[in-house]
């Protein structure tokens, strides 16, 4: 009886090792990325799993991307890595519903959504008067671009706004972030955050809000908070109403909380709440704020 007994517990301790276990897959890496071994460190390569209790070293400025179910975390500066504190900060960036750099995936869905039902909504007045447009040098490569880039055909798109940055024109911050978008979709991650990196378009840009959210998402991904709520407050402190008004809020009360600076992610949640609380992001903000 003991003997089954004893068989039984180790069941379920081998079953509650299974549910507890936490891992982290290696989903993307330009350069060297190891675990810690024996006193050693061991090279790791895309698809390598690492768990709660290991050690990693990013070395040489390289990146890498790491999963756990669909949430991402990158590390982008050299170092040494607890997988516990890594995977301790995914959950919480599950939590708050934070995208990451998948924001790119989602602007395209909902730019798609909205040209559909523009489509559909929308017929052209007749046009009496033959009028006289002065045109940019690069807008013509800037359209096609996006054309391109809607269809689906982001190699292609990639092509023509290379060309059409070679310019400098006046939309050549438009063409980047377009850019940035069709490397993402292309699988081309680092070069993506590396174009991402080098726009400072005009506030009063119609894309501005995206690109803060765009960049904002793929600064948190990377844990870089401090440089996260810069952004996020610099858009915040324009006394003119945004459309990302909110979604902003909430992801700076996010950067805030890391920086253990507790008062002021509080008056954001509050803020954001102010905004709209029967949205997804209002009543997001209602429930962390009532569990801080």
């Amino acid at each position: 009886m003991f003997r089954y007994l004893c068989f039984a517990f180790l069941l379920f301790t081998l079953s509650l090792t299974v549910i507890c276990a936490r891992d982290l897959s290696i989903d993307y890496l330009d350069g060297y990325l190891e675990v810690e071994s024996g006193g050693n460190w061991d090279t790791l390569d895309i698809g390598d799993i690492v768990s709660d209790g290991d050690t990693i070293r990013l070395t040489d400025d390289s990146y890498a991307e790491l999963l756990m179910d669909n949430v991402k975390i990158t590390l982008d500066k050299d170092g040494i890595y607890e997988v516990a504190t890594l995977l301790d900060q995914l959950q919480k960036v599950d939590k708050w519903g934070i995208k990451g750099s998948s924001f790119a995936k989602l602007f395209r869905d909902n730019e798609i959504d909205s040209r559909q039902s523009a489509v559909m909504g929308v017929r052209g007045d007749p046009q009496d008067e033959e009028t006289i447009t002065w045109v940019d040098d690069d807008i013509e490569f800037l359209e096609e671009g996006k054309t391109l880039y809607f269809k689906g055909d982001f190699s292609g798109a990639i092509q023509i706004l290379e060309e059409g940055a070679e310019w400098y024109g006046s939309n050549y911050e438009e063409i980047l972030f377009y850019k940035v978008l069709c490397e993402y979709e292309s699988g081309q991650i680092k070069k993506m955050r590396d174009t991402l990196f080098k726009m400072d378009p005009y506030p009063e840009s119609e894309y501005y809000g995206d690109y803060v959210l765009l960049k904002g998402n793929v600064l948190i991904e990377s844990q870089n908070y401090i440089e996260a709520e810069e952004l996020f407050d610099s858009y915040l402190s324009d006394s003119e109403k945004k459309d990302e008004e909110q979604i902003v809020y909430l992801l700076s009360a996010f950067c805030s909380l890391e920086l253990e600076e507790m008062d002021f992610a509080r008056r954001k949640l509050e803020k954001a709440i102010s905004i709209d609380p029967h949205s997804e992001t209002g009543r997001k903000a209602s429930e962390i704020l009532s569990n801080l």
